[in-house]
């Protein structure tokens, strides 16, 4: 079963996090209502992803065991120079090439 993109990266945040994270930070960090960061919560429960003890949420090892198998999304990163306009993009300069400016100004 999919994972949302949410349940995903609160997984992946769990499972960088080495003894769990409190509730309030999980709920704080991605601006949740209670009630939405609950039934976020219970349904991570349900799927065996995660575990609650008191005031902490943990991962489980089948919620290892899913991150491990469903690896991230590959995302383009907004820098790439693929994703520059044509006039942005310029002559390569090399390492030992001098550069002047088109508008140089004293």
């Amino acid at each position: 079963m999919e994972l949302t993109d949410i349940e995903l990266s609160v997984l992946n945040r769990l499972f960088k996090a080495t003894r769990g994270l409190y509730m309030r930070t999980i709920q704080t960090q991605y601006n949740l209502t209670a009630a939405v960061f609950f039934d976020l919560i219970s349904g991570l429960k349900s799927k065996g992803h995660v575990r609650t003890e008191e005031d902490r949420v943990q991962i489980t090892s089948q919620g290892i065991e899913y991150l491990v198998g469903h690896p991230k999304r590959n995302e383009t990163k907004a820098s790439s120079d693929s994703m520059l306009t044509e006039n942005f993009q310029g002559k390569k300069i090399g390492i030992n090439e001098f550069y002047i400016p088109t508008k140089f100004e004293k």
